[in-house]
């Protein structure tokens, strides 16, 4: 005698599927027989939507963590010690505060006196973010460790690419570091470009500055 195997029940979806009727609109057949697949893509994305949310919190927490450390790094006192603490926070820092603490790290090789290696700190700062700053600190820099050629061709390199808004502030700067570098052509160009700059503005000072460097010139 054989035996009836047992009617296995049926599943809420699989019942709904053969409740189907031949009649309902194609669209409506098409999601009742493809119901099992609807619900696991809908599913996945409720998964994934709660597993975004999950690390966009953790990664806010970290965040908030590594904002208090930079915080307790800018409250030691100790320059040297501070730029140390800095530098290695820098080196690993989220982008968000990546730029704060190269900002902090070459202050405080500044104030520290280490005036070359905040130079250098200024150089590898993103541009893209800081606009015209890192190349002002970089020169600023390397003009009060004595490194004037150095700031002169500094400046000399952003002034192509410098919006108009900064061209002055670069001229009065690139003919000082000009000047102090023993360049006096390079010096009396930046002065007269500076003079051309300023129309309406006080130039008796530039124009006294200019006849000054000519007058120190050897004659040819």
């Amino acid at each position: 005698m054989t035996e009836k195997t047992a009617a296995q029940p049926q599943s809420p979806l699989d019942a709904l599927g053969a409740g189907v009727e031949e009649s309902l609109h194609p669209a409506l057949q098409w999601i009742v027989a493809n119901i099992k697949l609807i619900v696991g893509v809908v599913a996945a994305l409720l998964l994934l939507v709660g597993s975004l949310a999950a690390y966009k919190a953790v990664s806010q927490s970290r965040l908030a963590d590594r904002r208090a450390e930079l915080t307790a790094l800018l409250a030691e006192a100790d320059p040297a010690a501070r730029a140390e603490a800095l530098a290695a926070f820098a080196a690993k820092a989220p982008e968000t505060l990546r730029p704060t603490a190269q900002l902090e790290l070459a202050a405080s090789l500044s104030a520290a006196g280490r005036h070359e290696e905040a130079a250098a700190a200024w150089a590898a700062m993103d541009a893209a973010h800081l606009g015209a700053v890192p190349g002002f600190g970089q020169a600023a820099e390397l003009s009060r460790a004595g490194k004037h050629a150095e700031a002169q061709a500094v400046l000399e390199g952003m002034r192509q690419s410098l919006p108009k808004a900064y061209q002055m502030l670069l001229l009065e700067r690139l003919a000082y570091e000009a000047e102090q570098a023993g360049d006096t052509n390079a010096a009396i160009a930046a002065w007269e470009a500076l003079l051309a700059e300023n129309q309406g503005g006080s130039s008796a000072f530039i124009t006294a500055k200019i006849k000054d460097l000519r007058a120190a010139q050897p004659a040819s």
